[in-house]
C-alpha cells in the first residue's frame, strides 16, 4: 500500500484563512474510489469568530500510515463563536460557542451528527472555566459488542455534559481537570480527565495525562478503561525540537510509541520525521510485550511568500 498527499493553507488578509488537502491510496487489486479531499474556511475577529468545514472520504480509501475513523463519508461541520470582553472584575474574555457536524455516506444514508454549545470564561490569569453540552446521533449498521455488552445496531441519540477547568499555562507546573457525563449509545458513560504538566526548564516539557472512561449498558456492570500517556518535548534551538509520546490503555492492552523530529529550515518551512511503534502489552511468556507495527515518516513544507 502506498499514500501520496498534498496540502496547502492560505491565509487572506489579516482574519481569513483556507485549508485545503488531497490524498489518494494505491492498494494492490483496489481500484476506484480511493480519494480523499477536505476543505476549511475560518475567519477570525475579537468579537466574532466561525468557520465551515467539509472533508470526502471514498469508499476505498486505505490510509495503512494513518488513522482514519470512517471511509465512504461525506462529512460538513459549522462553527461559530461571541467572544465579549465584559468590564468583570478579574475576567479577560468570555466566549459563547456553537458548532454543528454532520456525516453521510456516499448513498445519502445519515451516520452521525452532533451539535454542541460551550460556555468558557478566560482569567486575567489566563485559567479557564468551561461548561457545556453536546447532542449526538450516530447509525450502527450492525451490533456492536463494546464495554461487555453488545450494542444492537439502530440509530442511537443522546446527549452529555461536560465542565472543565484549566490553570495558567505560564506557570512551571500547571494542569486541568475534566469531566463529562451524559448517555452513551444504549447506556451511559462518565469520562473524568487529569492533566499534569510541568517545565523544570526554559528547554523541557513534561506532559501527563490520565483518562477514566466509565461505561454502563442495559443488562451488563460497569466497564472501565484507564489510559495513560507521557509526552517529552525538548527544544535544541529556536529551530530544532524533538518530542516522545508514549501512552498506555489497559482495555484494549496495548501500548504506543512517538518520536517526532522537527526543523525549522527556514521561517514557515518545516521538516518532519516520525517514528511510530505499537505494542500489545498482555503476551502470554516471560516477555509480556509483543510488537505490532512499526511505521516511518519523512515531511516536508515550504512556505510560498513574495
Amino acid at each position: 500500500n502506498q499514500a501520496v498527499g498534498l496540502d496547502g493553507v492560505f491565509t487572506i488578509g489579516a482574519r481569513l484563512d483556507v485549508i485545503v488537502a488531497g490524498a489518494k491510496t494505491f492498494t494492490p487489486d483496489v481500484r476506484g474510489n480511493d480519494w480523499a479531499g477536505a476543505a476549511r474556511i475560518r475567519w477570525t475577529h475579537d468579537v466574532f469568530d466561525g468557520g465551515l468545514t467539509y472533508l470526502d472520504v471514498g469508499e476505498r480509501f486505505n490510509a495503512e500510515m494513518g488513522f482514519i475513523p470512517r471511509t465512504d463519508i461525506r462529512t460538513i461541520g459549522a462553527q461559530a463563536a461571541w467572544t465579549p470582553r465584559p468590564d468583570w472584575p478579574g475576567v479577560r474574555q468570555l466566549r459563547f460557542n456553537v458548532n454543528s457536524s454532520y456525516v453521510e455516506n456516499h448513498a445519502g444514508r445519515r451516520e452521525s451528527q452532533a451539535s454542541g454549545y460551550d460556555a468558557i470564561l478566560t482569567a486575567q490569569d489566563s485559567s479557564t472555566v468551561r461548561v457545556g453540552f453536546e447532542t449526538q446521533y450516530d447509525f450502527l449498521p450492525s451490533d456492536w459488542s463494546t464495554a461487555g455488552g453488545l450494542i444492537p445496531s439502530a440509530g442511537y441519540t443522546w446527549r452529555t455534559w461536560r465542565a472543565s477547568y484549566g490553570s495558567n499555562q505560564a506557570r512551571r507546573v500547571y494542569g486541568s481537570v475534566s469531566a463529562d457525563t451524559g448517555g452513551y449509545y444504549s447506556g451511559d458513560k462518565q469520562t473524568w480527565r487529569a492533566e499534569l504538566s510541568v517545565v523544570p526548564r526554559d528547554t523541557l516539557l513534561l506532559e501527563n495525562v490520565y483518562t477514566r472512561n466509565r461505561i454502563v449498558l442495559p443488562e451488563t456492570g460497569p466497564f472501565v478503561t484507564n489510559v495513560l500517556s507521557t509526552r517529552v518535548s525538548y527544544s535544541f534551538s529556536p529551530d530544532l525540537f524533538v518530542k516522545t509520546f508514549v501512552q498506555v490503555n489497559d482495555a484494549t492492552r496495548t501500548a504506543s510509541l512517538n518520536v517526532l523530529f522537527w526543523y525549522i529550515y527556514r521561517p514557515g518551512s518545516d521538516f518532519y520525521i516520525v517514528y511510530n511503534q505499537g505494542f500489545e502489552t498482555d503476551v502470554a511468556g516471560p516477555r509480556n510485550l509483543r510488537t505490532r507495527g512499526r511505521s516511518l515518516a519523512v515531511k516536508a513544507t515550504y512556505w510560498l511568500s513574495r
